[in-house]
């Protein structure tokens, strides 16, 4: 579904960051694309019918073998990578991506502007999974 914005739209979906909004809100805008980013570094590579390249699924890095360095390196292009496949996406910037070894935890900072503006994701995970920390458009 298509909910133009002045003569610009990014599209809107049902609110879903980590489950459905139990009422269907919907969502638009900028807004509509941060939770698209979101979900998509939380999902199998593949994993979408009809799109083979569609997700990545950061909780695969916590075993990757490497010194912290190489590991936040390597999250933060490919993060970058697959947040830049979707369209509506114009720049994707990482701000900060850091990898504790011994904790196996990471945390990777992006800016992603859109044609109607920018926004924030920071993207926490460990063990227990991913959670996204902040994502205010």
């Amino acid at each position: 579904m298509v909910a133009p914005v002045g003569s610009l739209s990014l599209g809107s979906d049902v609110s879903c960051t980590a489950d459905l909004d139990p009422y269907f809100a919907t969502v638009q805008g900028v807004e509509v694309v941060r939770q698209a980013a979101s979900r998509r570094m939380a999902s199998r590579l593949g994993s979408l019918m009809g799109d083979p390249t569609y997700g990545y699924d950061l909780q695969e890095l916590l075993s990757s073998s490497g010194n912290a360095t190489t590991i936040a390196a390597s999250a933060a292009a490919r993060i970058r990578q697959q947040l830049l496949r979707d369209e509506r996406i114009l720049t994707c910037t990482i701000i900060a991506s850091t990898y504790d070894a011994a904790s196996k935890h990471l945390t990777t900072s992006v800016r992603c502007v859109t044609a109607l503006g920018p926004f924030d994701l920071v993207f926490d995970l460990s063990a227990t999974g991913i959670a996204l920390v902040t994502g205010a458009a």
